[in-house]
């Protein structure tokens, strides 16, 4: 075969091309197409490129916009039969451009001069074109037939956005057949802008299809599943030790604040920020030489850090080693078993200490001696130590003040200035000390709440059995005291009896029996009440009947100075002070009854000692006889508050009350050596009653041999 008839199909899709072109107006980028930049000689070649590619060819031949809207559209519509009803068009202007073909025309001739054919040349040239157009065609249905079989899944997706039906007929015309295909559109602006702008449906189902594909390329993030935890914590300490610090510090982080400047106000007010308006228990927040915390408090808020929301209950509680002196202490130990008594459950207790201390003093270790005598057995590993004012190393050895091991990982240490500055009056470079080191505490503040998180909850009945132990063993305390004091005179009148009869000589003197026989003497004897009274503890003195007071079982707790008995700090009735007063629902009853150290058969015994040695005996023996039974009888009061204490040791093996009075003396000499010195005869002077008052309480507890 000829070179000419091989030519004949390339020639034939060239003319398919420019009949194309012509057919949409775009008859005179047919060059550019066929040029040796753009290489296409073909309708099936345009139709064989990718999208991104066709995009490339239409800036190449600089298509307008609306040139390029129908370029593109044509190559993903079958435009076959447009392009054959305008071939009888444009088939002169073919015929011209087409030079390539002249070689045909003499053979064409020749055939016509020998008579072989009626056909004219063009006839028979267009001939060879429809034939071949027609197998094109018919291949090219075939394709489009196949192409236009919608995926099941788009149609799927189309219906899950609420899209119609008809949006994933033209996403499939315009090749993206399946759903992965969407990604690629989505990614690509153009593409998407240019399928947007051909879409024949409502602006606003386009507008929601365009949405719905920059969701695709700009997908939200994965949401993150939140751990919630739950932090019941009670904070307790020393004074000054910045329980209510610490609990301001995790309000203004849950609250977002990521600089001290952005601090309006806390949960607790401070001395340069105001709180947020509910009731507190801070004395007065600018005066900083006491305990600013009065009472016990219960905050709740949610911080959320990362992935986790920490819901945090924190009870802050009044610092002891009190200015205010021990008898403030010994309330605000009952105000806190009062206040965690009614508290269903805990998962912390957190004790703070000043770790910058040089020293274990004597204030220290009275202090943690109260604080540990109050804490159950049962709630012991649920103990969080934290040292404040501690940048790197503390001073303190924590475990110097327990007398159980603290596990390390449950020892923390921080220094929080961040309430300590005015933001109104500090320098720049003060507050950004300050911001820098809030992200510090935030990292030691996160390991201390995924520690206390993680503690197993424990209910608070240790802390309601040992409040109850408590409350009891202080007024059965109390009554023994008494109780000994009678027995023990009655024991040294005895005694003193024995001691004359044993020394008596029969020949020189008789005993005067009168003196042991019947004495009136008047005794407090106690009765029961259903109501609560305000009773003295040094005279036994009513102060006030039927006090309307609500009732506390602390000691000279600053509720008596409501009382109706006082005036100012001093009762009108027995003239002591409002600190050794305590409410019981008994009342002292003053009797003159008679006393008989001895009865009559021992005073006749006594009697006829003089004459017979062997009454003598026989009298002795009895009245030592009297004596042991006192001292029994002083031994079983003993014993019903050794019984008392082992019990509580039960609940808290920590408590020991004599070493609680031990340190309140020791506490209280140093508080008057002070007072000494400033010259404060009237503090002095109360301090010394107070001294007193633990002395001979000391003198019997130690008889209790504790």
């Amino acid at each position: 075969m000829s070179r000419k008839h091989k030519d004949i199909p390339f020639q034939q899709e060239q003319h398919d091309l420019k009949k194309w072109c012509n057919g949409l107006g775009l008859g005179r980028y047919f060059n550019k197409l066929t040029s040796k930049d753009v290489g296409i000689h073909s309708v099936k070649e345009l139709r064989a490129l990718s999208y991104e590619k066709q995009e490339e060819i239409c800036k190449i031949l600089d298509l307008k916009k609306k040139e390029k809207k129908k370029f593109v559209n044509a190559l993903r519509r079958n435009l076959q039969q447009k392009c054959n009803s305008d071939f009888k068009e444009s088939e002169t202007e073919i015929m011209n451009d087409e030079t390539a073909i002249d070689d045909n025309k003499t053979d064409s001739k020749q055939q016509l001069s020998n008579g072989k054919t009626g056909n004219t040349w063009s006839q028979h040239v267009e001939n060879n074109f429809e034939q071949t157009n027609k197998n094109q065609n018919t291949t090219e249905d075939e394709m489009d037939k196949k192409e236009m079989e919608v995926s099941p899944g788009l149609i799927k997706w189309c219906a899950q956005q609420n899209l119609a039906s008809g949006i994933a007929v033209s996403l499939t015309e315009s090749g993206y057949t399946t759903v992965a295909h969407l990604d690629e559109l989505s990614m690509n602006k153009t593409a998407l802008n240019a399928f947007c702008e051909k879409l024949n449906v409502d602006e606003l189902i386009t507008n929601k299809f365009r949405k719905i594909m920059q969701g695709l390329r700009n997908p939200p993030p994965p949401q993150v599943t939140m751990t919630h935890k739950s932090v019941k914590s009670i904070v307790i300490g020393v004074t000054g030790a910045g329980k209510t610090s610490l609990v301001n510090l995790l309000y203004i982080w849950s609250k977002g604040i990521t600089r001290i400047q952005e601090v309006d106000k806390v949960l607790i007010p401070t001395k340069y920020f105001p709180g947020e308006g509910k009731a507190h228990t801070e004395a007065d927040a600018k005066c900083q030489s006491k305990s600013q915390t009065q009472g016990c408090s219960i905050y709740e808020f949610n911080l959320v850090y990362e992935s986790t929301v920490y819901n945090l209950q924190f009870m802050d509680t009044p610092g002891l080693g009190d200015v205010e002196g021990i008898e403030k202490d010994d309330e605000h130990v009952q105000n806190i078993l009062d206040t965690v008594a009614k508290t269903p459950e805990l998962n912390s207790i957190v004790v703070m200490v000043n770790g910058s201390e040089p020293r274990v003093s004597t204030r220290l270790t009275y202090v943690m001696t109260k604080l540990i005598g109050m804490i159950p057995n049962i709630c012991q590993q649920n103990l969080i130590v934290l040292l404040s004012n501690v940048n790197l190393r503390p001073n303190l050895e924590v475990q110097t003040l327990f007398n159980i091991k603290i596990p390390h990982q449950h020892i923390f240490f921080m220094n929080n200035e961040m309430f300590s500055i005015d933001p109104k009056t500090d320098s720049e470079s003060t507050l950004e000390e300050v911001n820098f080191l809030y992200g510090s505490l935030k990292r030691k503040l996160k390991m201390f709440l995924e520690t206390a998180s993680n503690m197993k909850i424990t209910d608070t009945s240790g802390f309601r059995k040992l409040k109850e132990q408590r409350d009891t063993f202080r007024n059965q305390l109390v009554l023994l005291q008494k109780t000994c004091n009678t027995l023990t005179s009655e024991k040294l009148r005895l005694t003193d009896l024995i001691t004359d009869l044993t020394n008596m000589n029969s020949q020189k003197q008789k005993l005067d029996l009168n003196k042991y026989r019947k004495h009136k003497q008047e005794q407090s004897v106690q009765e029961t009440t259903p109501y609560h009274n305000t009773i003295c503890a040094v005279c036994d003195g009513n102060c006030h009947e039927n006090c309307g007071l609500a009732e506390t079982t602390v000691k000279g707790s600053d509720v008596f100075k409501g009382c109706a008995a006082m005036s100012g700090e001093t009762c009108n009735q027995c003239s002591h002070h409002y600190t050794v007063h305590v409410h019981m629902k008994v009342k002292w009853v003053k009797k003159e009854i008679e006393m008989n150290v001895i009865d009559q058969e021992q005073a006749k015994l006594i009697d006829n000692a003089l004459t017979n040695i062997a009454a003598k005996e026989q009298a002795l023996d009895s009245l030592k006889q009297k004596l042991t039974d006192y001292e029994n009888t002083i031994a079983s009061k003993q014993r019903e508050i050794r019984d008392l204490i082992v019990q509580m040791r039960q609940i808290c093996s920590d408590f020991n009350y004599a070493k609680e009075i031990d340190l309140s003396m020791k506490v209280l000499k140093e508080r008057i050596e002070v007072e000494q010195t400033r010259k404060n005869n009237t503090v002095v002077g109360l301090i010394n009653a107070t001294f007193e008052y633990f002395k001979q309480l000391k003198a019997f507890v130690d008889t209790l041999e504790l």
